[in-house]
């Protein structure tokens, strides 16, 4: 049995290829692109060794999804870093992870400065910006990775294979990482999918940051399911007026115009 936890993202890519897996930053994917792509990075990440830990700065994107689903695929733990730290923490998580791989979002590349990319590791992975830092370190864009040519399914992972690393806030000193196994994560889904089961026609919004854990139940049950993610863009400040027009944007949905009218049970 492969634990891997991308294992059933594939198994859905592959039975329904043209359902609809993805909407972020105003684009949809369906579960064949998002494999593409997922398989894409998985092949940068590779390379001639494959990581053990992946580092992703970055949150609600796209590119933060395929980064976590992409590192899950070659077996590595994938380790969130959350945009709302300054410069100075970002460095020193990046000193203290262990990373053989870094990924960043758009607004995490936003953030890659001479002192950050000094911590990174070697292998980077960035969306390209105007703000581009001149650096030793050669930087891997989104927009020029290839097609993947290996890896055209996830690794084969064993239940005590380390899922995510999740930090601390630091709050009470140094934050200190903890690692979760892909069997907790198996069980988290299993036992939420018994709770609140998913299908096919189902789509699940995503209004948290990587970092926090209900985030591995949205992607992670979702893609499972066969459903679609919703990425909702972080906002302040956020009326109740806004989750229903947000709700109504979404690809599919069958909301009644008037906004005070539009419960879950209409979508």
């Amino acid at each position: 049995m492969n634990y891997n936890i991308a294992q059933p993202f594939f198994e859905s890519a592959t039975r329904n290829p043209d359902k609809l897996a993805l909407f972020a930053d105003g684009v949809t994917y369906s579960f064949d692109e998002l494999l593409n792509r997922v398989v894409s990075v998985a092949g940068w990440l590779a390379g001639e060794n494959s990581p053990k830990r992946v580092g992703i700065l970055g949150s609600r994107s796209a590119e933060a999804c395929i980064g976590i689903l992409a590192a899950a695929w070659v077996g590595a733990a994938y380790v969130p870093i959350s945009l709302k730290q300054p410069e100075m923490a970002v460095a020193g998580l990046l000193q203290r992870s262990g990373l053989d791989a870094f990924i960043a979002d758009r607004t995490g590349s936003q953030m890659l400065t001479a002192h950050v990319l000094e911590e990174a590791p070697a292998k980077i992975l960035a969306v390209r910006t105007n703000n581009a830092v001149t650096t030793g370190k050669p930087i891997t864009y989104f927009e020029e990775l290839p097609p993947g040519e290996q890896l055209h399914q996830p690794v084969v992972a064993g239940p005590d294979a380390v899922a995510y690393i999740l930090y601390t806030s630091g709050s009470t000193g140094i934050p200190k990482g903890v690692m979760l196994p892909v069997k907790g994560v198996q069980h988290l889904l299993k036992v939420m999918e018994a709770i609140y089961p998913l299908s096919t026609e189902d789509r699940v919004a995503e209004t948290t940051d990587i970092t926090f854990d209900l985030t591995v139940y949205n992607m992670f049950a979702t893609w499972r399911a066969g459903a679609s993610l919703h990425v909702i863009p972080p906002r302040k400040p956020w009326p109740l007026q806004n989750s229903f027009r947000i709700i109504r944007s979404l690809p599919g949905c069958r909301c009644p115009r008037s906004a005070a009218s539009c419960t879950a049970w209409d979508c």
